[in-house]
């Protein structure tokens, strides 16, 4: 996985991301705030863990558009079917030499009796009939004081909505160009993030970084924007078949004693007015010395 160290509302991001299962990944890739931003820091899996089992905020879809996935695809539909998001920022972990991390989680997890499970033969890997899962994230820009619409009515824009809500609803988002309709909205102002090529269920890790203590920059850009969330579903040698995929907004709601979007507006209009008095003391100097 590649990760970025920092999210921006003006440029486009591409994220390509590695996606592997919890049991077979062993480590994570971030960027660490003591190397050059084009290079990854190796953390190792049972620190994230540490991490993300801390969030200070999350969100949560329960009852998604899943798929009994112990059949060969395309299977069955299958209800209770959950879709997370965890956000963990600035957390130091113990007897470690990390500084801080921040970074997300998303899951999209399997009902408890496919997770309960033993009989692990059926299709999961590179062979006719496995799962796989292919997606969009997007973090937008939304108002803090508005409500989020979890189907994204009041987030995108009714032909972009519609035209990911084709692609989705038809199974075709993993073999289809990014639609026309969402080429401004989706990414010209919204940080986007690729999976593609992976095992269901999955869980993949968003935007880990190694950063500065105190530095809460990236952990508030996550709790701020919305996460649009398209994901399509397909079966690995097997093009023919085409099941529905499922499309989600979402916003991380902060866990109590976190720091939350109220903190992050008063932090926002607390530089912007050091921002004017500094204006303003550089303004009057400048005024003086013409004077002298």
């Amino acid at each position: 996985m590649v990760t970025i160290p920092q999210l921006t509302t003006t440029s486009t991001l591409l994220l390509s991301a590695l996606i592997a299962t919890t049991r077979a990944q062993q480590r994570v890739l971030g960027h660490h705030y003591r190397f050059p931003d084009e290079q990854v820091y190796d953390i190792p899996i049972e620190i994230w863990n540490e991490a993300i089992r801390r969030p200070n905020a999350t969100a949560v879809a329960h009852n998604v558009t899943g798929y009994n996935t112990t059949q060969p695809y395309p299977g069955s539909p299958l209800d209770e079917w959950t879709l997370s998001l965890s956000v963990v920022g600035n957390y130091t972990p113990s007897d470690s030499h990390y500084d801080s991390i921040t970074g997300a989680e998303l899951r999209y997890e399997a009902p408890r009796p496919i997770r309960n499970q033993t009989d692990e033969s059926w299709p999961t890997g590179f062979e006719d009939g496995a799962w796989r899962l292919c997606g969009y994230v997007h973090l937008i820009d939304y108002d803090p004081d508005s409500d989020v619409d979890t189907a994204c009515g009041t987030v995108l824009s009714d032909e972009c909505l519609t035209s990911m809500r084709n692609l989705t609803d038809s199974g075709e988002l993993c073999s289809s160009p990014f639609p026309e309709a969402c080429s401004g909205e989706l990414t010209n102002d919204a940080t986007i993030i690729t999976l593609g090529n992976s095992v269901i269920p999955t869980t993949e890790q968003l935007d880990v970084n190694v950063l500065r203590p105190g530095d809460l920059e990236l952990y508030d850009d996550m709790i701020s924007k919305v996460w649009a969330i398209s994901l399509g579903i397909w079966g690995y040698e097997n093009s023919e078949d085409r099941v529905p995929g499922l499309m989600r907004c979402m916003r991380p709601e902060a866990r109590d004693g976190s720091r939350d979007l109220e903190d992050v507006i008063e932090s926002a209009a607390s530089q912007l007015s050091k921002g004017f008095a500094w204006s303003g003391l550089v303004a009057a100097s400048m005024l003086m010395a013409m004077l002298v």
